[in-house]
C-alpha cells in the first residue's frame, strides 16, 4: 500500500510540472505573436504632441524574414509539445516499471516465504519419516530376533523330540541270565552259561554280531578286577524284533579236576562266570552295543538242582 500511495503521488506531480511547461510555452507563443501583429507599431508620442500615424512599408526581404521566424516559432512550439508528451510518457512508463517492480519484489519475497516454509515443513515431514522408519526398523529387529529365538525353539524342540522319539522307538538289547550246565564227566558235559538276548524296545534291532566267553574265577572277584576283551565270533544278518528273545552261550573249553568241580558248582569260593559284548544296529541306523557279565551256581540234592547266580558289574555297559 505504501508504494501504490507513492506512485500516486510522483504521477500527480509528474502531471502538474507537465501542464505549468505547456502553459509556459504557450505564453511565450502568445507573447511573441503580440508582438509582431501586422508589423505596425505606435511610436512613443512625445508628450503635448498630436500623435502621428507611420505606415511602415516591409519589403519582401522583410517578408520572407517574418515567416521564416513565424515557421521556426512553429517548429520550437511542436517540438516543445513532443519533449512534454515524451516526458509524460516516459513517466507513465517509469511509474508502470516501478509498480511491476514493486509488484515482482513483493511475488518474489512471497516465492521465498512459501519456499522457506515448504523446506521446513519437508524437512519436518523427512524427520517424521525417518522416526517412523527408525521405529518399524526397531520393530522389525525385534521381530528378526523373535523370529531367531523362535526358530532356535523349533530347532531344539525337533532335536528334543527326534531324541525322545529315538529313545522311546529304538532298540534295547539287553542279556539275562537263564542258567546253564555244570561239569558231568561221564555224559560230555562242560561247564557252560546260557544266558538269554532279548529286545526289549519297540523297534527290530539288525546286523547282530556277538562274542562270549566263560571262565572260572574266584567268588567274590577282587577289587578293581576286569574281564579280558574278545572278537566277535557269531556274526548274524537277521533282525531281532521287539520283545523277542535268542538264547547265547559260553562253555569252558576243558574239564577241571572233580573236586574243584562240585566247589564250582556249589559257587562257594569259585563261580563259573560268562561276559561278552553284542553289537547291532538300530532303527535309526545309529551303532550300539550291549557289554554283560554275570556268574552262576548250583544247589539242591543230586538230579533236582536249581541254578541261581549274580551279575558283575566289571564289563557291564550298553548304549
Amino acid at each position: 500500500m505504501k508504494m501504490m500511495r507513492a506512485a500516486t503521488i510522483l504521477v500527480c506531480a509528474i502531471s502538474c510540472l507537465s501542464g505549468a511547461a505547456g502553459a509556459a510555452v504557450e505564453q511565450a507563443h502568445g507573447a511573441a505573436s503580440t508582438a509582431k501583429g501586422d508589423g505596425r507599431h505606435e511610436v512613443d508620442k512625445p508628450p503635448f504632441q498630436q500623435p502621428i500615424s507611420v505606415s511602415i512599408v516591409r519589403s519582401p526581404e522583410d517578408e520572407r524574414r517574418l515567416a521564416d521566424g513565424d515557421h521556426k516559432e512553429a517548429a520550437k512550439e511542436s517540438n516543445d509539445k513532443l519533449v512534454a508528451y515524451s516526458t509524460v510518457a516516459l513517466a507513465v512508463v517509469t511509474l508502470a516499471l516501478a509498480v511491476w517492480t514493486g509488484l515482482l519484489w513483493k511475488a518474489t519475497v512471497r516465492l521465498g516465504r512459501d519456499a522457506k516454509e515448504t523446506s521446513e515443513r519437508q524437512s519436518e515431514e523427512m524427520q517424521r519419516s525417518i522416526a517412523e522408519a527408525t521405529r518399524a526398523a526397531t520393530a522389525m529387529e525385534a521381530v528378526a530376533l523373535a523370529a531367531g529365538v523362535s526358530a532356535r525353539a523349533s530347532t531344539d524342540s525337533v532335536a528334543t523330540l527326534k531324541e525322545v522319539t529315538t529313545k522311546q522307538m529304538r532298540a534295547y538289547l539287553s542279556v539275562v541270565m537263564n542258567g546253564g550246565v555244570f561239569q558231568e564227566r561221564d555224559k560230555g558235559l562242560y561247564f557252560g552259561i546260557n544266558p538269554i538276548l532279548t529286545n526289549s524296545g519297540h523297534t527290530p534291532a539288525h546286523s547282530i554280531r556277538y562274542w562270549a566267553k566263560a571262565g572260572v574265577y574266584d567268588f567274590p572277584l577282587p577289587d578293581n578286577f576286569d574281564f579280558s576283551d574278545g572278537e566277535d565270533s557269531v556274526v548274524t544278518s537277521f533282525a531281532l524284533g521287539p520283545h523277542q528273545t535268542v538264547v547265547l552261550n559260553a562253555r569252558l573249553p576243558d574239564f577241571v579236576d572233580d573236586g574243584e568241580a562240585q566247589e564250582i558248582k556249589a559257587g562257594r569260593n569259585k563261580r563259573i562266570h560268562i561276559w561278552g559284548k553284542v553289537s547291532y544296529l538300530d532303527v535309526f541306523g545309529q551303532e550300539r552295543f550291549t557289554r554283560f557279565s554275570h556268574n552262576i551256581f548250583w544247589f539242591g540234592p543230586a538230579g533236582e538242582e536249581k541254578w541261581s547266580g549274580t551279575y558283575c558289574s566289571p564289563f557291564s555297559e550298553s548304549t
